[in-house]
């Protein structure tokens, strides 16, 4: 049986290959890791909130301060309430932030147009 293999495998290499010189710019959330309750409680008293998006970049540009990406199935997926409200204030400090990306090409496409501002 093969392993599941994880969507932000794909977008974390390109960006790395892509974008040499902005590594460690690019941070994946936490979230949707299976853990053990323990863990759980650990991540929380060290800072994650439920609803975190699943990616950020931490590159100003001349019109934002970084960029925020919810990655969902490229069929279905829903944003939840906890992530369009982090969504929200993430807005509202100026961020940009796309709240249901839909696989590897959207993922790309946002990043390129972000960079090129």
């Amino acid at each position: 049986r093969v392993p599941p293999r994880y969507p932000s495998w794909d977008q974390v290499r390109w960006f790395r290959a892509t974008y040499p010189h902005y590594i460690g710019l690019l941070q994946a959330s936490a979230g949707g890791v299976f853990t053990s309750v323990r863990q759980k409680t650990k991540m929380s008293e060290m800072g994650y909130i439920k609803g975190t998006p699943d990616f950020a970049l931490f590159v100003v540009t001349t019109t934002r301060p970084g960029l925020f990406m919810e990655m969902k199935k490229t069929r279905g997926g829903k944003v939840s309430a906890a992530q369009h409200e982090i969504a929200d204030a993430l807005e509202a400090q100026g961020y940009e932030v796309h709240r249901s990306v839909k696989g590897f090409r959207e993922f790309r496409q946002i990043v390129e147009k972000y960079l090129t501002e």
